[in-house]
């Protein structure tokens, strides 16, 4: 193509451009058949490049013309998709909050909701009792009424109760096998029976009833006279009767008898008197018999059971002596038949039962009441002259076998008998007072009194063995510090056990029967076994809840945050629980014992730690920075070891104190140390022999999760596994 036929199509183009009205350019040549010379075709080319920078300055010019608008429009876009991701993160982690399964939202709403259901039916329950409870006191103060009215001849009232009782029954659950409903049902039928038959006599007294063969005539009388018609009167109780008047009615009985059967004593021959002492024999054949119901039923209910009512029994003694002896007068007994004298000689073996029954029940109900108050012994030492107490005794250890660790025995007896301060139950303080009092009592009486009231103690120190474990069993199980008050109860009894022989009289001593001892040396071991026994219970239950929040950790690696979270919290629960446990316990426990029990306790959690975190296979630099942190926290168990003796304070004091209650935490705290070390630190430690805590396959199990796999892990694990610590 020539040049010229070129130019001219580029210019009819531009031309075409103007008409659309997209350039404004210089009119079009002369058409491109037309001749054009070199100047035209300068010229040309000169217009073309106006053209193109025209267009080009044309472009530029609507570009930055809504430059401003294109910014705009891109930010408010890469806002919105900014805003969008935030808002997708956001909807992301509500939907972890909500569906997660242990801690999502939707989880706790669900254990809620089974709460609430255990509560309302717990609630439910207790409502049912109470109102079981509310009706059976309804029915209690019903059956007073029915009584009450009977009593006073008032049938009117007393329908009216039974059909009141009737509509409370109904109000009872519907239960079988509650020995408490049964009995009020029948309850009702007896009283039901009892005015039916009280009815029935009155309608048989108001009517008369004749018959013959035409005609039957039925009387009505209008007024109904039936005395006695109330409840049976009760007979005065004989203990209640004036001393002696039983056998004035005695008396007056036989008397009768005589008279009605045989009259006046006006005949006086041989055959009348044969035939009298005959009867009276027949009649004394029932004394034996009559005698043990008199025993039972009155004097042995009126024994003494106080020195200061002996006056008065022994007036009722001389009447049963003088009533007996005006029966063997008329011949009704013989002189071996005089069983109410007999009886009443042996008062004092009477008044011993009488009063060991009587300090038995006291006992029994120290033991059984709920006064759950504690007070706190705190007793000086013993005087010298207790020295020779228990030279004979050999290996009497301190409160519990785990007694203080930097002294198993004391060589002087006088510590030995010391008591540490620790608090007690007023149960068992009560007790020992109730034992204190017998033995002083016991000093005042006859040798054969002594000597009971004094195995009336071991009785009662018996009795303590039997009853405290087996009544407060579940108390030990839910209340952690009841069965340690219970171990001090058992050591404090034991320790006065100790003492309590020397501590009597010689007068008491010296009342005693030669049979009758007053020891009480065996009964320290039983009480001292039964009180490390609870206790020791105690501690492996709390160890077992220990473990529990370890295993429940499900391992120690801390890699992710959810495993953090895990971790942290079983951390957190085993600190609250040590926390909770040490601020219950130091009140109770003398301080090294409570030392001795949070030291193991401590002990165990530590050795578990140390086993899960040697399990980690391979621990990365920021998982070990967070395990040391965690197990840092650990520590403060030391604020636990405060002594009385020190200040509270004092770092050191703590320290020394839990490095001698619990062996393993100097390995808890190199383990610690060692996850935030550097190897040449480690390696330095192990050579100068800081690390004999660990085993050498204990080490290197750590080096390995620690540390890369390099030439200097292999050389120093091979260094490690020869052994050698702290030999240069």
């Amino acid at each position: 193509m020539a040049a010229a036929e070129f130019a001219a199509r580029v210019l009819n183009a531009v031309a075409a451009g103007q008409e659309s009205g997209l350039f404004t350019t210089a009119p079009a040549l002369s058409p491109p058949s037309a001749p054009v010379a070199r100047v035209n075709l300068q010229h040309a080319a000169d217009v073309l490049d106006r053209s193109i920078t025209d267009l080009k300055i044309q472009i530029e010019n609507y570009i930055s013309a809504d430059f401003d608008g294109f910014r705009k429009h891109l930010e408010n876009a890469l806002t919105i998709q900014a805003e969008t991701r935030a808002l997708v993160s956001e909807l992301t982690a509500v939907a972890v909050k909500v569906e997660d399964e242990e801690t999502g939202l939707q989880a706790r709403l669900e254990r809620i909701m089974r709460e609430q259901e255990e509560a309302k039916h717990e609630l439910d329950t207790t409502e049912l009792l109470i109102s079981s409870l509310q009706t059976v006191s309804r029915c209690m103060e019903t059956s007073a009424e029915y009584d009450a009215a009977i009593k006073e001849v008032d049938y009117y009232e007393a329908v009216h109760a039974v059909a009141q009782m009737a509509e409370q029954l109904e109000q009872l659950p519907h239960v079988s096998n509650v020995t408490l409903f049964e009995e009020l049902k029948k309850r009702h039928e007896d009283m039901a029976l009892g005015v039916r038959d009280r009815l029935e006599y009155v309608l048989s007294q108001g009517f008369q009833v004749e018959a013959n063969s035409q005609t039957v005539t039925i009387t009505i009388t209008e007024e109904v006279s039936a005395p006695g018609l109330g409840d049976i009167p009760n007979a005065l109780p004989w203990k209640d009767l004036g001393p002696g008047a039983i056998f004035e009615k005695l008396g007056l009985v036989v008397r009768f008898l005589v008279t009605t059967i045989f009259g006046p004593a006006t005949t006086q021959d041989d055959d009348f008197v044969d035939v009298k002492l005959s009867f009276f024999r027949v009649i004394g054949s029932i004394w034996e018999d009559l005698s043990k119901t008199i025993i039972a039923e009155y004097l042995g209910t009126i024994i003494p059971d106080e020195p200061s009512q002996f006056g008065a029994f022994e007036g009722i003694a001389d009447r049963c002596r003088k009533f007996e002896d005006w029966l063997v007068d008329i011949g009704m007994i013989v002189e071996d038949q005089r069983y109410l004298s007999d009886y009443c000689g042996q008062m004092d073996v009477h008044f011993a039962q009488r009063k060991h029954t009587k300090l038995l029940r006291v006992a029994r109900d120290i033991l059984l009441s709920d006064d759950h108050e504690t007070v706190v012994v705190d007793e000086k030492e013993p005087e010298a002259s207790f020295n020779d107490l228990f030279k004979s005794i050999d290996g009497v250890s301190d409160i519990i076998s785990t007694a203080k660790p930097t002294s198993r025995r004391k060589s002087s007896s006088n510590a030995l008998l010391r008591f540490p301060k620790c608090a007690i139950s007023r149960q068992t303080q009560k007790l020992m007072a109730l034992i204190d009092s017998i033995l002083q009592e016991a000093e005042t009486f006859n040798s054969y009194c002594a000597g009971r009231l004094c195995a009336t103690t071991r009785d009662i120190l018996d009795l303590y063995r039997a009853v405290m474990p087996v009544h407060n069993t579940q108390k030990f199980d839910l209340i952690p510090h009841m069965a340690i008050i219970f171990h001090n109860d058992c050591m404090y009894i034991a320790h006065r056990l100790m003492t309590l022989r020397m501590e009597q009289p010689d007068k008491l001593v010296k009342a005693l029967a030669p049979e009758s001892k007053l020891v009480f040396a065996d009964l320290v071991t039983p009480y001292r076994v039964m009180g490390e026994r609870v206790f020791n219970a105690q501690l492996k239950k709390q160890i077992r809840n220990l473990r529990e929040c370890v295993d429940n950790a499900d391992g120690f690696d801390m890699l992710e945050s959810k495993r953090c979270e895990i971790v942290e919290r079983a951390v957190k629960q085993i600190m609250h629980q040590l926390n909770l446990l040490a601020k219950l316990w130091k009140p109770i426990l003398p301080q090294h014992l409570h030392f001795r029990a949070i030291g193991v306790l401590i002990d165990e959690v530590l050795v578990s730690i140390i086993k899960e975190v040697e399990r980690l296979v391979d621990i990365a630099a920021d998982e070990s920075q967070r395990l040391n942190e965690l197990l840092t926290r650990l520590q403060a168990c030391r604020d636990f070891f405060v002594s009385e003796s020190t200040s509270s304070t004092m770092k050191a004091d703590k320290e020394k104190l839990i490095r001698l209650y619990v062996p393993h935490y100097n390995k808890f705290v190199e383990l610690t140390e060692l996850l935030d070390l550097g190897f040449a630190v480690i390696m330095e430690r192990f050579r100068s022999g800081r690390l004999r805590e660990f085993e050498s396959e204990e080490l290197q199990r750590l080096v390995r999760a620690l540390f890369a796999d390099t030439p200097l892990r292999v050389k120093n694990l091979e260094e490690i596994g020869r052994g050698g610590q702290g030999s240069r």
